[in-house]
């Protein structure tokens, strides 16, 4: 039996290294990317390595959201209304992306997501806006196509950039209007891929980001003095992937938008990913953020726990970020700092969730910020 495996063991390694060095990778190429030096078993690097080379590119996609007469709630909906997206499928009307922020529950390594999981994932951020759209809020349906855009977000947001203006290159044209509508990290992946070689069509006409940690997020920084209490998966999400890693905050020291001195420095925070993206201009008059303050932590209306603790932890930690952050993002972060003119940098006293139209007091709230987002959208 030990043979038989061994054997097995042996031949998915001979398989993967033809694969590797058919694709013209050298041998010390497939030495790094296996990393064989690790005390790690080989069966293991193997599976990872596979994993992550050959899996990593099937776990994002486009939709199309089709909406169905009379299914006008979110309880309602299923994932046969979310057709993936092509040049054939789209009309004239303007287009709205939707693309949602990170999961921490994901990792590189995990099999690939099926269709269900996808549509699963991004739900669990736009059910709300979904739900809006069925019932057409301010004629939003009749006006817009809608899309939503999934992707593993573990990875690096580099990847997650290229792979977003891919898809909507083989989708989109210049002739069409295309508006990214993205919350938390998915602001990221929007500005990665406006600014990425890819992006020759130059398909995206604005971005509209909602709590986006444009300079990170300090529980991804671990000099960020406090207890990390209930928000420990956060931190652990942050900060042992690489999507994770590309959220960590900076001080963004020499790039003119660093953070005030000294009530928001944190000692030897940087983030070199984001102060590269920092040093993007040329699109930025494309570009409008969404913020939150937090009036309040404790009793904050509509606030699930995890927003209402990292709020506290944020006002309580070293430095302070009182009535400065939306429970996950500082206020300096989620406007972009002085980079945007003031008037693209929209302030409202929510927490994290409630700036994707999630845990409002009531519909009638939720609807209200939506028809606020739309109508800047209109106005475009």
């Amino acid at each position: 039996m030990k043979s038989y495996r061994l054997i097995r063991v042996i031949s998915v390694f001979l398989i993967l290294i033809s694969t590797f060095l058919s694709c013209n990778l050298s041998w010390n190429d497939v030495e790094e990317k296996l990393n064989l030096k690790k005390k790690k078993s080989i069966v293991d690097e193997i599976l990872g390595t596979i994993t992550f080379v050959f899996w990593s590119e099937t776990n994002h996609e486009l939709y199309k959201f089709v909406p169905i007469p009379f299914v006008i709630l979110k309880s309602q909906f299923n994932a046969d209304q979310f057709a993936v997206a092509t040049a054939e499928s789209k009309d004239t009307r303007p287009k709205i992306v939707l693309i949602h922020g990170w999961d921490f529950t994901e990792k590189n390594i995990d099999p690939p997501t099926d269709k269900f999981t996808k549509v699963s994932n991004l739900r669990e951020t736009w059910d709300d806006a979904l739900e809006i759209y069925s019932q057409n809020l301010t004629n939003v349906q009749t006006d817009y196509e809608l899309y939503v855009f999934t992707y593993r977000t573990s990875d690096f947001v580099e990847n997650n950039g290229r792979r977003l203006i891919e898809r909507l290159n083989s989708v989109f044209t210049p002739a069409d209007k295309v508006i990214l509508l993205a919350h938390s990290m998915g602001g990221l992946v929007s500005r990665a891929a406006l600014y990425h070689p890819n992006n020759t069509n130059d398909v995206i006409d604005f971005v509209i980001s909602l709590g986006t940690p444009y300079l990170g997020s300090p529980f991804a920084s671990s000099s960020y003095q406090g207890s990390f209490g209930a928000i420990g998966d956060v931190i652990s999400f942050m900060t042992n992937t690489e999507g994770g890693k590309d959220l960590a905050y900076t001080n963004a020291l020499g790039t003119g938008y660093q953070v005030p001195f000294p009530t928001e420095y944190i000692d030897g925070a940087t983030n070199l990913y984001l102060e590269r993206l920092l040093g993007e201009s040329s699109k930025d008059s494309r570009v409008i953020a969404f913020y939150g303050e937090m009036g309040v932590c404790t009793g904050h209306a509509g606030s699930e726990s995890t927003y209402t603790i990292g709020c506290a932890f944020l006002a309580n930690g070293n430095p302070s970020f009182t009535n400065k952050s939306d429970g996950i993002v500082t206020s300096t972060s989620g406007k972009m700092s002085s980079k945007l003119p003031g008037a693209r940098q929209i302030v409202k006293d929510f927490d994290h969730a409630q700036l994707s139209f999630r845990s409002h007091v009531n519909n009638a709230a939720r609807d209200t910020y939506f028809n606020e987002v739309l109508t800047i959208i209109n106005a475009l």
